[in-house]
């Protein structure tokens, strides 16, 4: 079974600055938007084994319910938007009368959004349909929505936040390179990421919970052999 068709698209930029010949640098900016949008209404069957039967003792719920969600693992979100916008600043030196590169490169979350979307407009959720103990699929109308022995069809919402813009708030790292040619054949290099140890929280937008998305501060030394 494939999954659900998704839209993506986006916009990415690259831009190379002249060497700054007195500190013999360059500059290079890249960025990139992507927004993607995935929505799903196919059915999905989904049976419940915690409910019981409504009306007979010791026995398990009789209805498979059929939900327009593509058969994602909430049954009330059948799609989802995003947004995603970051930016890198990368800055080259080079060195040759010692064969020696030197890059810092800042990388940036400047955006973060998304959204759930639902499966249905209202705030509760009904089946389109159901089987019954013979397999047998029925519609679901909207006398059924009234009939006790159907009411754990019915699917409401875990939280109040499921449907909020959600999304963070900017955030960045710089990370360190320094590399040295030893003859024509070897190749030091030091690396330093996140080396301003940077790790800002940044909140949810819909639940307000911090996360820190930049990685602790970490170096190591690599050699690079030529044969």
């Amino acid at each position: 079974d494939n999954g659900a068709p998704v839209v993506r698209e986006g916009l990415a930029l690259t831009l190379d600055f002249p060497e700054w010949k007195a500190l013999r640098t360059q500059l290079r900016l890249d960025a990139s938007y992507v927004q993607t949008h995935t929505d799903d209404k196919s059915d999905a069957f989904y049976y419940n084994t915690g409910w019981s039967h409504p009306s007979l003792p010791d026995r398990s719920y009789p209805y498979v319910g059929i939900y327009p969600n593509g058969g994602g693992s909430n049954l009330m979100i059948s799609g989802r938007e995003t947004q995603n916008l970051d930016a890198n600043l990368t800055a080259i030196t080079r060195i040759p009368e010692v064969r020696m590169v030197i890059t810092c490169r800042l990388e940036a979350s400047l955006l973060r959004r998304s959204l759930n979307l639902p499966t249905d407009r209202k705030e509760v959720l009904y089946p389109t349909a159901y089987l019954d103990e013979e397999g047998v699929r029925h519609p679901f109308t909207a006398e059924d929505r009234e009939r006790p022995e159907f009411s754990g069809l019915v699917i409401r919402p875990s939280n109040d936040y499921m449907f909020l813009q959600d999304g963070y708030g900017a955030y960045a790292s710089a990370n360190l390179s320094v590399t040295k040619e030893i003859g024509d054949h070897v190749s030091l290099s030091f690396f330093a990421n996140n080396f301003t140890n940077a790790r800002p929280t940044v909140y949810s937008k819909a639940t307000g919970v911090g996360a820190i998305f930049t990685p602790a501060f970490y170096y190591g030394l690599t050699c690079r052999i030529k044969l």
